[in-house]
């Protein structure tokens, strides 16, 4: 219980006659001092020589882990369903050719992605967000042709200018 008296000290419940001597503070301990004689640095080995043959450290498994590992099922129901299967390549398409839209016209963002100050636009038709995934749902402001390829497939990109 917490009291204030009438010269405005406050009694924290402890009672018993008040000592004039001051504690040690804690935090302004000396540090020991330590023989600089005793300080020595820690002794460096030799790399062993290129010629002695490498020796293959044997793999440990923890048998937790090696109970998951065998529960572990892979499947590659992904790359046997896309097989065959063409995507627009056109930034901001991304739709997944059919007999139904071979023709269809492509809505797609002839410019560049922009990351800037938070934003996310794209430069072509300058619609900003915050958010990035109405970034990426971002219906796109150029139409033409679909640009029909496979996806699993690596393009090479052609340099379009040449620097010195």
């Amino acid at each position: 219980a917490v009291v204030s008296t009438q010269s405005g000290h406050y009694d924290r419940g402890v009672r018993g006659k008040h000592n004039g001597v001051k504690p040690p503070d804690p935090t302004r301990q000396k540090p020991a001092k330590v023989d600089k004689a005793e300080l020595k640095p820690p002794e460096r080995l030799q790399r062993p020589s290129e010629e002695i043959p490498m020796i293959p450290l044997p793999v440990k498994i923890a048998p937790s882990l090696q109970k998951l590992l065998e529960n572990l099922t892979v499947s590659n129901n992904t790359s046997e369903s896309n097989k065959g299967a063409s995507i627009c390549q056109r930034k901001g398409c991304g739709k997944a050719k059919t007999e139904d839209n071979e023709s269809e016209t492509c809505f797609y963002h002839s410019g560049s992605p922009i990351f800037h100050e938070g934003y996310k636009y794209w430069s072509c038709c300058q619609k900003k967000t915050t958010d990035f995934d109405v970034f990426l749902k971002q219906e796109g402001c150029t139409d033409g042709n679909h640009l029909w390829g496979d996806p699993s497939s690596k393009k090479k990109k052609v340099p379009t200018a040449t620097l010195r």
